[in-house]
């Protein structure tokens, strides 16, 4: 009967982060950009959409390709990287509240160093309202639009 058990060797993969946390701190403090787009809209009540997001650009070329694509890894695969070919770069973007607590989280552990850290807790305080779901309130309308 042991004969007809198959042995059964399981190996646990850790995920191995090419990238120290600084560098895509330093990365972002000279290449990133924190941002939100606030439209007019007609599927909603208030008449507005609001969308956020974190951005990486880059010139295109085989070396930042690869900086790019670790990144990406660096945070879970989150967010897409495309090409723009009328200003010949490449980008990192990653967009909505769940994912953009993803960067926030590491931006918290590991602060911007220049003057977009202002940036980045704009930014922040409009993800902690989005993420509450305030941003599509009538109050939030006025205060913001």
């Amino acid at each position: 009967m042991l004969s007809n058990y198959i042995n059964l060797t399981i190996i646990v993969m850790r995920k191995v982060n090419l990238l120290d946390p600084w560098q895509v701190t330093g990365l972002t403090d000279g290449d990133g950009s924190f941002y939100v787009t606030i439209s007019k809209s007609v599927k909603n009540e208030i008449g507005w959409s609001v969308s956020i997001n974190f951005q990486i650009v880059a010139s295109e070329n085989s070396a930042n390709v690869q900086m790019l694509e670790l990144v990406k890894s660096f945070f879970c695969n989150i967010g897409n990287i495309s090409r723009h070919g009328s200003d010949n770069t490449i980008r990192y973007t990653v967009g909505g509240v769940s994912n953009c607590k993803i960067i926030q989280t590491h931006f918290v552990n590991y602060p911007l160093l220049t003057y977009k850290l202002v940036y980045f807790h704009l930014w922040s305080t409009v993800l902690d309202i989005m993420g509450k779901g305030e941003h599509l309130t009538s109050v939030t309308k006025n205060n913001w639009y």
